[in-house]
């Protein structure tokens, strides 16, 4: 897990320097009381479909994708879930 932590913190930091469409790119483990669990978690927003599309087609991604199959650090079941906010605050 610790590979695949450190490709996906590498692509946090090309997310953010290349797509300035992504709003939010934000990656979190899962934690079982004080133990680190063996999901990972990604939070996502984007500006809109096109920077979507854009995210898709960029080198962070295209990167991830690549070598975490290459390395088999792709483990299933990876879900995907599309999600509009209702109500709430993402920073104060």
């Amino acid at each position: 897990m610790d590979r695949a932590l450190d490709l996906l913190t590498q692509a946090t930091h090309m997310v953010r320097e290349n797509e300035p469409g992504n709003i939010r790119y934000q990656l979190h483990v899962e934690m079982n009381g004080d133990e680190r669990g063996e999901s990972i978690v990604f939070l996502e927003t984007y500006k809109d479909q096109a920077a979507w599309d854009a995210h898709c087609e960029g080198e962070a991604y295209k990167m991830l994708v690549k070598t975490m199959t290459e390395e088999n650090l792709i483990a299933p079941p990876t879900v995907m879930k599309f999600i509009k906010p209702i109500a709430g605050w993402e920073s104060k």
